[in-house]
């Protein structure tokens, strides 16, 4: 369970930082330890989080990271489940929540120790809690945006949601969102000169591919260029459709068609293809479908009602294949894996497998406040 997939996901970056965090401590002020730059654009909640852990349990091991990814994962289930029952009833509930926790995907990079899936649920959760606590989730949608950074644009665009569909209501939850930026923004300021430091870099990065090199896509993924188009097409028409017809459920919606119009329109530009990008709009693609199936078709076809429930049924084995090429991915990280880390010397040390294996700390202290002085811009590497 040690080995997260090196190579495959950037799982070991993200327990590096955190176990240089707990180790260094915050003597030179509050700020993650040390990777070029990349623990600033990644964000401050997926680390913060893991060292706590670290510091509770006393262990650095890398498994405690994947269960923070775990935990986060299990609750977007959760929350899938509850939105969907909210807006739709049981069955749709069932039938997403199952694809959901059962999708290879899904269950691979929740359990990977990724912070994506604590983007997620912390806005599926901000979804969840409104109307009646609006500051509460604007200020989960915040904390969204520390754990990953497209965040900050889902999480801008569910508070412009909220306030062209419930202008009465809406101060507590801009509040509760702007209070959460701006202290997320004041410490990026503080720590690298660039208040909007994870959005500037990561438009450069994924809007411009400001990397080193040209990404490399291959022929089978340049063909599906028409296809993401019209998928982006299609997802930004979903947006406006809800944003225009607000049905009780407009938020999921803008979410889900948002998440995935981002998703499908940066297919082509970022340095590698990554199935995490995808989760998300797969398990909102089978919300869709699953109240097409047990809402939309019931009410034209009566005599059909058992048809839904094979239908689904059949989705959630059919997806199983998936496992096969994640399989084979992820087995050609062990290797690499065996390399960096080696065997454990003793059942006693074996926490010290994970050991850092890239960029040591510098002793440097507190940035200037210029940026261009400060933080190195993020070399190459995962996004």
């Amino acid at each position: 369970p040690e080995n997260a997939g090196d190579g495959f996901t950037d799982a070991y970056h993200h327990w590096q930082i955190a176990y240089l965090t707990k180790e260094i401590g915050l003597t030179h002020g509050p700020r993650l330890w040390d990777l070029r730059g990349w623990e600033y654009y990644w964000g401050l909640l997926h680390p913060a989080l893991m060292s706590a852990v670290f510091f509770i349990t006393g262990s650095p091991d890398i498994v405690l990271d994947r269960l923070v990814s775990v935990v986060f994962g299990t609750l977007t289930v959760v929350l899938v489940f509850l939105l969907c029952h909210r807006y739709w009833g049981t069955q749709v509930a069932v039938a997403s929540a199952a694809f959901a926790a059962l999708a290879p995907a899904a269950v691979f990079n929740d359990t990977a120790g990724m912070p994506e899936p604590v983007a997620v649920a912390l806005a599926l959760f901000g979804i969840w809690l409104t109307p009646r606590r609006g500051f509460w989730a604007g200020f989960a949608w915040g904390l969204a945006a520390m754990a990953r950074v497209e965040a900050w644009l889902f999480g801008a665009g569910l508070v412009i949601a909220y306030v062209l569909g419930r202008r009465s209501r809406a101060l507590w939850l801009v509040a509760g969102w702007l209070l959460t930026m701006g202290l997320y923004m004041k410490f990026m300021w503080d720590q690298t000169g660039n208040p909007i430091y994870p959005f500037y870099w990561g438009f450069l990065l994924v809007g411009f591919g400001a990397f080193n090199s040209a990404p490399v896509v291959t022929t089978a993924q340049q063909s599906l260029g028409p296809l993401m188009a019209a998928a982006t097409l299609a997802s930004v028409a979903g947006v406006a459709w809800s944003l225009w017809k607000r049905p009780a459920s407009y938020l999921l919606l803008v979410y889900g068609f948002g998440y995935s119009a981002y998703s499908f329109a940066t297919y082509l530009i970022v340095d590698a293809w990554k199935e995490r990008r995808f989760e998300l709009p797969m398990d909102f693609a089978a919300i869709l479908v699953a109240v097409a199936l047990f809402k939309a078709l019931p009410r034209r076809l009566p005599s059909l009602r058992l048809v839904p429930i094979g239908v689904a049924v059949g989705a959630v084995l059919l997806m199983q294949v998936w496992w096969a090429p994640i399989q084979s991915a992820y087995a050609a990280t062990e290797p690499t894996y065996r390399d960096h880390v080696g065997p454990p010397a003793s059942s006693t040390t074996r926490s010290t497998t994970c050991r850092p294996v890239t960029t040591t700390p510098t002793t440097r202290t507190r940035p200037a406040a210029s940026f261009s002085a400060g933080l190195r811009a993020p070399t190459r590497g995962c996004c």
